[in-house]
């Protein structure tokens, strides 16, 4: 089995676990991404347009339209289910809208557990 990149939310402490977390092995149950004191969001193995990974669970702004002087952002939330990922967002989203050839025109803006305020009114 290839590597695969993942981070770990303590629901007990309320922040993201170190990567080099030594216990990391004692904490995962084979097979659940999900549990009372944890939750592991799998890595998606692409990079925003500024070069930080991304996440399932991540909120993704992708700048909708070309007016510069009043941009609009769509707020896309990455989600995982029946073996792949997907955008979920109320305007039918998806990767091919987002990713040109390499290129991929979005920016993590936050995670599902950490919005940040500028965005509570409009995600949520």
């Amino acid at each position: 089995m290839k590597d695969f990149d993942f981070r770990i939310w303590s629901k007990t402490t309320n922040q993201y676990l170190p990567e080099n977390y030594s216990y990391v092995h004692n904490l995962l149950e084979p097979f659940n991404s999900d549990s009372e004191y944890y939750t592991i969001e799998l890595g998606v193995g692409l990079f925003d347009k500024k070069g930080k990974k991304m996440y399932k669970g991540d909120i993704l702004a992708v700048l909708d339209g070309s007016d510069s002087e009043r941009p609009y952002y769509n707020y896309l939330e990455i989600s995982y289910g029946q073996g792949r990922f997907y955008l979920k967002n109320s305007e039918a989203v998806e990767w091919d809208d987002i990713l040109d050839d390499d290129h991929l025109y979005a920016e993590v803006v936050g995670n599902i557990h950490q919005i940040p305020d500028n965005l509570v009114k409009d995600y949520l």
